[in-house]
């Protein structure tokens, strides 16, 4: 058994629920493997802790995809103000930024360094692929609620693996002629975030809702350094579950 998580946006709070579930299971006889996350930082305000808890000794079993955000606060010192701008709009440039300096040296230096496009793995007969997005374009997301023939068309490539484990918003499993795609929804937005636990030997895959203190990261967005209205933004974010696209 393994779990899969997408879209945590460096919410600290949320992973520590998935992390207790995982644990509980552990001790109810269920062997979890291992848990993979399709991108790990995002607009939440946790990035430091999110770095220091998945480089420590937790981190052990967990394996991170680097997502669209993960990419951005790699490069973002590198980027002109002009290329912020349009990558996130003006309004959540203070808040990357923000983050930015939050990590401090050695997570920025960590994030660098963790920036995998994708994760080959096999358990016992059946291979597994975890990516973020497209093959065409990595920060891009899968369309949800297609047919198969869209995934087979978008993963073609990708044949050889029984599971292609992918990011998104809402949870989805579709059996294709290439194999399985599985998206566990989003980890860390929303009222009602969920995760996956997948069978690596059946390839039975459930989709777990959990609930964890949103207030604590709403009270935690409102002492930000950043302007009123763009905490109200974050605040709008975390409680509908819809970044910016």
């Amino acid at each position: 058994m393994i779990a899969i998580l997408s879209n945590l946006h460096s919410n600290l709070p949320a992973l520590a629920e998935i992390l207790s579930r995982v644990e509980k299971l552990k001790e109810e006889g269920v062997d979890v493997k291992k848990v993979y996350i399709l991108s790990a930082f995002g607009l939440m305000p946790y990035p430091e802790e999110t770095y220091k808890l998945l480089s420590g000794s937790q981190g052990k079993i967990i394996s991170v995809v680097a997502g669209k955000y993960d990419r951005l606060l790699a490069k973002w010192n590198d980027l002109s103000d002009e290329e912020k701008e349009e990558l996130v709009g003006k309004e959540l440039m203070d808040v990357i930024d923000l983050y930015w300096d939050m990590l401090g040296h050695e997570g920025r230096k960590w994030v660098r360094n963790m920036t995998e496009r994708f994760i080959a793995e096999k358990f016992d007969w059946n291979e597994f692929y975890f990516t973020y997005g497209l093959l065409e374009n990595p920060d891009e997301m899968p369309a949800e609620k297609q047919p198969p023939t869209y995934y087979e068309a978008k993963f073609a490539d990708l044949k050889k693996y029984e599971v292609i484990a992918v990011a998104g918003r809402e949870p989805y499993a579709v059996n294709t002629k290439i194999g399985k795609i599985v998206c566990p929804g989003i980890a860390g937005l929303g009222r009602e975030p969920t995760f996956a636990l997948v069978d690596t030997k059946t390839l039975h895959v459930s989709f777990e809702t959990f609930s964890y203190n949103i207030k604590e990261v709403e009270d935690r967005i409102k002492e930000l350094n950043v302007p009123e209205t763009t905490k109200e933004y974050l605040k709008d974010i975390l409680y509908r579950g819809r970044p910016f696209p």
